[in-house]
């Protein structure tokens, strides 16, 4: 009959065994022999009861056990092993988010990878993961704990749960995604109110510019240059529009003069350019010719007498008007259009060099540009018959 504080040929987690057997037929320890791993090892005898005692430390893994007893008569052995195991102590479990790492944590994506660690837990069943209270499917790494899947977020707060549990316990790791859906921004748009179209002719002088950009907040984002030269404006903002003005300088030089406003944001950028000239640029002087037919005696058609002063005499037979000649009256397009081209002989240009004068008789306001001289004198070419203007009768004078 024997006894064990450990059932023999079993596992156990203990790390001592105390081991009691009767024994007859011996008088005397000196007749048994314990051995562990082949190694003899103390026991206690009692001869009066026969009752042999082991208490004897375990090791980790196998412990094989045998003893002899032997007297006159024969022997008996008895062999039994005992396989000691590390105790295994569950811990209560550990639970991270990772990634987010901070809450709450913003962003402009309506969906992110979320990353959890945990610890003490070595199966998917003990894992639980909610988003915004919805239970939600991942993925779990059994070799080191590892949970991850994609979360979908609604606009605003989200909230992530992830919950793990063992026989020790449970933890609890919770953070906030604040979703803030990216806001789209509109490019500018750039509209010229005055000049309303382009390219412009306007009046020579000082001329007022105005126009709108929208999807501007703040005045930085437009540039105007005019000829290339920036130009500064006055602006004001409402309502995510730009309203702009500014004064050009328009002389009598001001022929296909770039005007270029600039419009930038985060959404794009335009550009609205406008070519600016004097009205007039195309056109000689400021008055107009005359429709020379060559068979006037002075110079001027009676039918359409132009508002400059046209050529002294013009050749009856028609060949020649000199309208046409240096003598007309008008600018570029004053003779050439209706200074005798049409219907009349002559050049091209109806008097560019030395028609009526600047000030006095052909001029600037009604003549026209045609020269430089004051007084507009006839060439007599050979050949051509000039025939004396009738005198004008004397008007009388009031007393």
């Amino acid at each position: 009959m024997n006894t064990s504080s450990v059932p023999v040929n079993t596992t156990t987690y203990n790390d001592n065994l105390n081991f009691v057997a009767a024994i007859t037929g011996i008088t005397s320890s000196s007749q048994i022999t314990v051995k562990l791993n082949t190694q003899d090892i103390n026991f206690v005898f009692n001869p009066q009861t026969g009752v042999l005692t082991i208490n004897q430390a375990l090791t980790m893994g196998v412990n094989s056990f045998m003893i002899t007893a032997q007297n006159e008569c024969g022997s008996d052995l008895m062999k039994f092993g005992i396989t000691r195991r590390q105790e295994q102590t569950v811990l209560p479990p550990t639970v991270s988010i990772v990634n987010p790492a901070t809450t709450p944590y913003t962003i402009s994506q309506s969906g992110m990878t979320v990353q959890v660690t945990t610890t003490q837990i070595t199966s998917a069943n003990q894992v639980s993961i909610t988003v915004n209270g919805a239970a939600t499917n991942f993925n779990f790494n059994a070799a080191n704990g590892g949970v991850t899947f994609n979360a979908s977020f609604n606009p605003g707060p989200n909230v992530i749960v992830a919950t793990v549990v063992n026989t020790a316990g449970s933890a609890t790791d919770t953070k906030t995604v604040i979703y803030q859906e990216p806001v789209v921004v509109q490019p500018p748009v750039i509209t010229l109110t005055n000049p309303a179209s382009c390219p412009a002719i306007v009046n020579r002088g000082m001329q007022t510019i105005t126009g709108t950009v929208t999807n501007i907040t703040n005045a930085n984002q437009v540039v105007i240059t005019y000829n290339g030269a920036p130009v500064t404006f006055t602006s004001s903002i409402a309502n995510g529009v730009l309203t702009f003005s500014f004064q050009i300088n328009v002389s009598n030089t001001t022929i296909n003069i770039p005007l270029v406003i600039t419009a930038t944001n985060a959404g794009g950028s335009d550009i609205e350019t406008c070519s600016i000239s004097v009205m007039g640029s195309n056109g000689g002087g400021n008055g107009n010719g005359n429709n020379g037919h060559g068979n006037n005696e002075d110079g001027v058609d009676e039918s359409n007498p132009g508002q400059g002063g046209g050529g002294p005499n013009g050749e009856q037979g028609g060949e020649i008007d000199d309208e046409n000649e240096n003598n007309g009256g008008g600018n570029t397009n004053g003779g050439s259009n209706n200074g005798g081209n049409t219907n009349g002989g002559g050049n091209t240009n109806g008097g560019n060099t030395n028609g009526g004068g600047n000030s006095n008789e052909g001029g600037n306001n009604e003549g026209g540009n045609g020269g430089n001289k004051s007084v507009a004198k006839p060439t007599t070419r050979p050949g051509t018959t000039v025939k004396p203007k009738p005198a004008t009768p004397a008007q009388p004078v009031n007393p």
